[in-house]
């Protein structure tokens, strides 16, 4: 059982990285480390990294030195504990692991940071799944308080979506995230072309009146414990991420599509290489093509990387191209009155899934999540 596995693999890491719960705050995060990167750049890294084995962890413990700063994380090879469908012959030469690392807020900033250009990428979570943290906990049996959500507020913007700015939000004697949204932050996005874009969320686990401790997760697949933290609601927890961050992975960076039966006590996993992904529009018809070709009509910049060409526009079918500055990938989407239709432009392999999820909040308020 993956909970179970992970409940000791965290003390045990624990152990290693020599720090003590009670004192300090811990950071569980799924990466995608590939070893060809990652040797690579060791090799050419201006500051002291070093590597030891751990065997008993199936993992590596990486020490950073960097501006007279010491740093320790420890990295767990997680592919023999997931599903079948994320074997060797899906993932090449990339490795999931869990990342752990302790120490204060920037401590633990800068060990995200380092273990990026080390070759060791961050996945992320699908805002349905962090909508629904609070569920997964009930399920269990447990109590969930909502202590900040920070959330980024997205507006429509003549041709684009630009962002409103990033706030936090204390709700009071809230239990639920869809009640935190809906009573208090939907009605924002009553005025025309707002939504509301989670980016982390601070909570509260009880059991039975007694307090398990305070946990943040955030988009980035990275859950955090607070000193004193208790670990088992963290390892039920990161269970969920761990599948959701690598099914994301194989579904917009490889570009297979995950089937899931679930029958009793058996669940099945099939996988279906895939060229395209096909968005429904939340109103089909002319109203959402004529919104969705406001974006795409004309030759613009999004953002500060992201390039629109139209390719060809009609009714009801408009074409165009985005290309990323900074990767160099390019998708191509397809309008329809249905929906979106995107795939990747020739040339391009690999399309980042951080490159779809900007591309997709540029319509969010008009697709389907």
């Amino acid at each position: 059982m993956l909970k179970v596995y992970l409940l000791k693999t965290i003390s045990d890491a624990v152990k290693e990285l020599g720090v003590s719960l009670k004192e300090q705050a811990l950071t569980l995060q799924v990466r995608f480390l590939r070893e060809r990167v990652f040797e690579n750049r060791l090799n050419k890294t201006r500051f002291k990294v070093e590597v030891a084995t751990l065997s008993s962890l199936q993992g590596r413990l990486i020490e950073i030195e960097k501006k007279k700063k010491k740093y320790r994380a420890v990295l767990v090879t997680l592919e023999d504990k997931l599903p079948l469908f994320t074997k060797e012959e899906f993932l090449g030469d990339v490795v999931p692991v869990l990342a752990i690392f302790a120490g204060d807020r920037d401590s633990r900033k800068a060990v995200s940071k380092i273990l990026s250009r080390l070759g060791v990428y961050r996945g992320w979570l699908r805002q349905k799944f962090v909508k629904s943290i609070d569920d997964l906990i009930r399920q269990r049996g447990l109590d969930f308080e909502v202590l900040t959500l920070v959330y980024e507020l997205r507006m429509y913007k003549g041709i684009m979506f630009k962002a409103g700015g990033t706030a936090n939000f204390w709700p009071k004697g809230v239990s639920s995230i869809k009640e935190a949204l809906e009573e208090y932050l939907h009605p924002i996005t009553k005025v025309s072309g707002y939504y509301i874009f989670i980016k982390s969320i601070q909570f509260k686990v009880k059991y039975d009146a007694y307090t398990l401790g305070r946990y943040i997760i955030d988009r980035w697949g990275r859950l955090t414990l607070a000193p004193g933290a208790n670990l088992e609601p963290a390892a039920e927890l990161l269970a969920e991420i761990v599948n959701n961050a690598v099914r994301n992975y194989l579904e917009y960076t490889l570009g297979y599509r995950v089937s899931e039966i679930s029958k009793k006590s058996i669940r099945l996993y099939f996988l279906e290489n895939v060229k395209s992904i096909f968005i429904e529009a939340v109103s089909p018809g002319p109203i959402f093509f004529e919104n969705v070709k406001t974006f795409l009509k004309e030759p613009a910049l999004w953002g500060k990387d992201l390039l629109i060409f139209p390719v060809e526009i009609g009714n009801p079918r408009l074409v165009s191209m985005i290309i990323d500055k900074r990767t160099g990938s390019a998708v191509t989407l397809i309008v329809t009155y249905n929906g979106i239709r995107l795939l990747p432009s020739p040339g391009s392999r690999n399309v980042e899934p951080e490159f779809i999820d900007r591309i997709l909040s540029m319509f969010q308020s008009l697709i389907r999540e």
